[in-house]
């Protein structure tokens, strides 16, 4: 496979993009979230060797690629057991959530392979690593916002954590390829991950930033903090 040089962005047949005629064509790409999906999973790259009876895309807006993309030199490459598991996180979550809010969906980071989740000091038994949860931005959507839509959509999750700007701005969504979602009384469902050693009266958070868990529930329907 050919590697991309820093700074720019490998395409289609193997051109080189450089990162800000990356972002002038996001800022020249028509408005609709359609189009811009379509454009961001042109730059991520579309082609790509999949098994026998998988589709060529897991899903409307997303692509097996997305969720092997790592920025350490280590093989991230999808195992064939793990594609039916990233399907129905697509197809079950990921795609109806996308479809409910109206805009892009970033996969920060989908399937970990062990050597992987190790190097990044992941859980050590991170759903990662089973293919069945990603980390997802939504554009400059807050993610207290983007957790809170993931509930009420009614998609069935297993686990969501929203972090706080400092700690990746960033969701964690997965869902259990058996079907055995946790219930909502399992207090393990929906965490917010914090900066604990924030200033209370500056709210100003001091590195290094001291991540805490802790249980949250979304506001009431028609209610958004």
């Amino acid at each position: 496979m050919a590697r991309a040089r820093p700074g720019v962005l490998l395409v289609g047949g193997g051109a080189l993009l450089g990162l800000g005629a990356v972002a002038l064509a996001i800022a020249a790409a028509p408005s609709t979230p359609a189009s811009s999906d379509r454009l961001l999973s042109t730059l991520r790259g579309e082609r790509m060797s999949v098994p026998e009876g998988m589709p060529e895309r897991p899903g409307v807006w997303f692509t097996w690629r997305e969720f092997i993309v790592t920025s350490r030199k280590v093989d991230n490459s999808l195992p064939s057991w793990a594609y039916p598991r990233i399907l129905k996180l697509v197809r079950f979550v990921l795609d109806p959530v996308r479809a409910r809010i109206g805009r892009p969906i970033g996969v920060g980071s989908g399937y970990r392979s062990p050597e992987l989740n190790r190097l990044i000091g992941g859980a050590k038994d991170s759903q990662h690593m089973r293919a069945e949860a990603a980390d997802i931005k939504a554009g400059d959507m807050p993610a207290e916002h983007l957790a809170t839509e993931i509930v009420r959509s009614g998609v069935p999750f297993d686990q969501v954590i929203w972090y706080d700007p400092e700690l990746g701005g960033h969701v964690h969504v997965s869902h259990r390829s058996d079907g055995a979602q946790r219930p909502f009384t399992d207090p393990t469902k929906m965490y917010h991950a914090y900066v604990a050693n924030r200033d209370p009266v500056t709210g100003v958070a001091s590195k290094p930033y001291v991540k805490k868990f802790r249980t949250w529930a979304p506001p009431p329907e028609g209610v958004m903090s």
